[in-house]
């Protein structure tokens, strides 16, 4: 049954590309969700710090030219194709970033008893949008990325979980093309919390965003953190505005496929 769905799917595929073509998200090449010259622009692994916080930041791309254009079709035009394609980009930054083991705030499954499993797992923690936001794109477009960095940590031997712990109430939605540091930061200021039910305290945290502007949203969802009683690890970001200070690069290779 389930082979016939598939098929199902890949038929109904076929046709809309014949009737309604597509092209790449980042430069509108015919016949591609992204391109491989546009892939290649989410092959690095920029890191660097964001004032007030004391865990590394990384991100696949820096947001501008095909990889702005990219991520604004699939995180406000509702181009679901890019889900994979960004999800395989993070999965990448994640495990350049680990290298040849595990961060020391990763628990290892090897030296886990069961019951100590998802107890003592890192939280994989999407940065929350307004829920307007939520409920004009239908979805909560982070997840997919978050379920990325969780795939990358367990297939390191890691035991990682997602989890929208965080919430946004009383602020407007983020907007990405702010520029003032100072003028964010007030805005949501005590604008991320805690979410009901969801438990935060004595956990390691991975934050996950799709843009690093400011850094002013990654403060605010650390403070909501540390309020809680966790504490924030590390934070990814599919790409990231550079600001004044050292920025590291490297490339971790994104196949074409």
């Amino acid at each position: 049954m389930g082979g016939l769905i598939a098929a199902a799917g890949a038929w109904l595929a076929e046709c809309r590309d014949l009737l309604l073509p597509r092209g790449c998200a980042g430069c509108d090449r015919p016949d591609e969700t992204l391109c491989p010259a546009c892939r290649a622009t989410f092959a690095e692994r920029r890191s660097w710090r964001v004032p007030g916080t004391a865990f590394p930041c990384h991100a696949c791309a820096e947001y501008r030219g095909a990889a702005r254009q990219a991520i604004l079709a699939w995180k406000d035009h509702d181009d679901v194709e890019l889900d994979r394609v960004f999800a395989q980009a993070m999965e990448r930054c994640v495990a350049d970033a680990c290298g040849a083991g595990l961060p020391p705030w990763t628990a290892r499954v090897d030296r886990m008893s069961s019951g100590d499993l998802g107890r003592h797992a890192v939280l994989v923690v999407p940065v929350p949008s307004s829920p307007r936001s939520v409920r004009r794109r239908g979805r909560v477009h982070v997840r997919p990325l978050a379920e990325a960095v969780r795939a990358a940590i367990v297939r390191g031997g890691g035991e990682a979980v997602v989890s929208e712990a965080l919430a946004v109430r009383g602020v407007n939605a983020k907007s990405v093309e702010a520029s003032d540091v100072r003028s964010r930061r007030r805005r949501l200021d005590g604008g991320i919390a805690q979410r009901p039910g969801r438990a935060l305290r004595g956990r390691s945290v991975v934050l996950v965003d799709d843009i690093v502007t400011t850094g002013a949203t990654v403060v605010q969802c650390a403070r909501a953190v540390e309020r809680a009683g966790g504490r924030v690890v590390a934070a990814f970001a599919l790409a990231h505005t550079p600001r004044p200070g050292a920025v590291s690069v490297t490339r971790c290779g994104i196949s074409a496929g």
